[in-house]
């Protein structure tokens, strides 16, 4: 176990000159690009210094390594922020602890979110990326971080972790409490630069830009977080309730009158507050329904489309059957008006004929009258 134990960096400054090492060349090429074994896991903290500290446990139930993730321990730096109101004044108060000692007490109170980080420090290589989340002992009572937050390539430093008690109990962590799981996912081969993709596709590795996220939290929260602080609105609604409950006490002391309009105030807040969550909801259903009328009324029209289509074919057969009726029409009684005009024109020449025979007889009669 000594002899494994050499194979890891004994300081800070021995980690990161083996990450500055092998930051951008992988010292274990044969590893395909998938989700590490313990074994990867540790060949690769030894030989890139990837994280930092670590060494092979002699007791095995003490062992961080699992067979595919690295148990992180809680540090030393806990930051959440507390309500301090009274009856004379009301606010926010930032607790911040940036160097608790090994074994001392963090609270995480009901229904807050309190942000706290890992003991060991992240130097990721630029093929390598992790993700982690709670430990499940603790998400099974009640604690939630989130949906496995990723670590990108290049990241150095240790992460910031907003840690949610949705229990309404006390949830109490210790420093060096295991804390969470690390797994972590060595990534397709960064060197071929895109050549394994084809003439097609001339697409290339983006590296991290590898900055240093070693800010204490507060800092952290002043350069991201424009409100400069992050609160639970559950544990605002209980602080509320304190607050009441606490003026209700110091008002008791001097009148029955006063402890009475506060109890009415507190619980006509109650109602308003039920009031304005039950208009809410409604308004959330009645949305609802209304976007479930308007997908049947779509469903009815695309249901409806086929018959339109058919109706729509069938009309433009029927009118194109027309069409040519029409044509068959009009070419026959062309035909007859021809053949109309053919036999007037013969009547007319008969009819001439006629005259003209008439009036060779009626010139016959009168030369005979003219000879007797």
């Amino acid at each position: 176990m000594a002899e494994t134990k050499e194979l890891f960096a004994p300081t800070e400054k021995e980690a990161l000159r083996r990450y500055k090492s092998h930051k951008s060349s992988d010292p274990f090429p044969e590893i395909p690009a998938a989700l590490l074994s313990s074994a990867h896991i540790q060949a690769y903290i030894a030989e890139t210094g990837m994280i930092f500290p670590y060494s092979p446990a002699e007791d095995p139930d003490e062992e961080k390594i699992t067979s595919a993730s690295l148990i992180m321990t809680v540090g030393p730096e806990v930051l959440y922020w507390e309500s301090q109101k009274n009856v004379f004044y009301d606010k926010d108060k930032q607790w911040y602890h940036p160097n608790l000692n090994k074994n001392e007490a963090i609270t995480l109170r009901p229904n807050s979110i309190t942000f706290l980080r890992p003991a060991e420090r992240f130097n990721m290589p630029d093929y390598i990326a992790a993700r982690f989340n709670l430990r499940v002992r603790h998400v099974h009572r009640g604690l939630l971080l989130g949906t496995g937050p990723l670590l990108d390539p290049g990241y150095k430093g240790y992460p910031m972790i907003p840690v949610h008690n949705l229990t309404e109990n006390e949830y109490v962590l210790r420093v060096g409490e295991k804390f969470i799981n690390v797994e972590f996912t060595k990534i397709s081969n960064v060197d071929l630069t895109g050549k394994d993709l084809g003439d097609n596709y001339n697409f290339k590795y983006l590296k991290n830009r590898g900055r240093t996220l070693d800010y204490n939290f507060t800092r952290y929260i002043d350069k991201n977080v424009p409100q400069r602080k992050v609160k639970s609105s559950l544990s605002s609604v209980l602080d509320d309730a304190k607050q009441a409950v606490e003026k209700i006490k110091t008002i008791f002391k001097w009148s029955f009158v006063p402890v009475l309009v506060a109890v009415i105030g507190v619980i006509y807040g109650g109602y308003r507050l039920t009031v304005s969550a039950t208009d809410t909801i409604n308004a959330a259903r009645d949305r609802i329904d209304q976007q479930a009328e308007l997908e049947t009324k779509v469903q009815d029209v695309h249901k409806s489309l086929p018959k339109l289509q058919k109706e729509m074919t069938a009309l433009t057969s029927q009118t194109t059957r027309m069409e040519n009726s029409h044509l068959v029409v009009t070419q026959s009684l062309t035909s007859e008006l021809d053949l109309m005009k053919r036999e007037i024109e013969l009547i007319k020449e008969s009819i001439e004929q006629i005259d003209a025979e008439a009036q060779q007889k009626n010139s016959g009669v009168e030369n005979r009258k003219s000879s007797e």
